[in-house]
């Protein structure tokens, strides 16, 4: 693709094909010629920190409670109240009488069950930068029970190696004079 092409595809992209990116980088792009909008992207990929990853990629996942385990075989569990069709998890102060109740009365407390769980992370996106993934947590985290972010190194993968290494030729020189 030729510099002309991708200044043309600079025009042609809008804030609304980009949603997860930050309003500063969306103006970029709909103001900016696509050049330049990657040699930027190159940029922040080659400054940031990649925790001593190769060909880091931050992938978000979404830590979420899958309930109702054995609890021979789980031991997470979480007093849930079932108040009027509501279900309602315990905090810290009520889980310490729920407790104190079943161990005097040896049976769980009238509308509180005992609620066994695992734990499961499930990919929620990826991003070049940390930023980005930063970022798409800040404006997602209310659709999802507990985001963070993992980095995975791309190196087993070629296609994504290749998408790199063309995202970061695009990139300013480095003068080590």
């Amino acid at each position: 693709m030729t510099n002309k092409s991708l200044d043309s595809l600079g025009s042609e992209l809008k804030t609304s094909d980009t949603p997860n990116l930050k309003p500063s980088v969306e103006a970029s792009i709909s103001s900016s010629p696509a050049s330049e909008w990657l040699t930027s992207l190159a940029n922040r990929m080659r400054s940031q920190d990649s925790d001593y990853t190769v060909n880091p990629l931050f992938v978000v996942y979404n830590e979420r409670k899958i309930y109702g385990m054995d609890p021979e075989f789980c031991h997470d569990y979480d007093w849930i109240g079932e108040d009027s069709g509501d279900y309602t998890v315990a905090d810290a102060r009520k889980v310490k009488a729920l407790e104190r109740y079943e161990k005097t009365f040896g049976q769980e407390p009238s509308r509180w069950t005992k609620r066994y769980y695992i734990l499961v992370d499930e990919f929620a996106t990826c991003a070049f930068t940390r930023e980005a993934a930063e970022y798409f947590i800040a404006r997602k985290a209310r659709y999802y029970e507990r985001l963070y972010i993992d980095i995975d190194s791309m190196c087993r993968m070629p296609e994504m190696v290749a998408i790199e290494q063309h995202l970061l030729s695009f990139a300013t020189p480095v003068d080590h004079t």
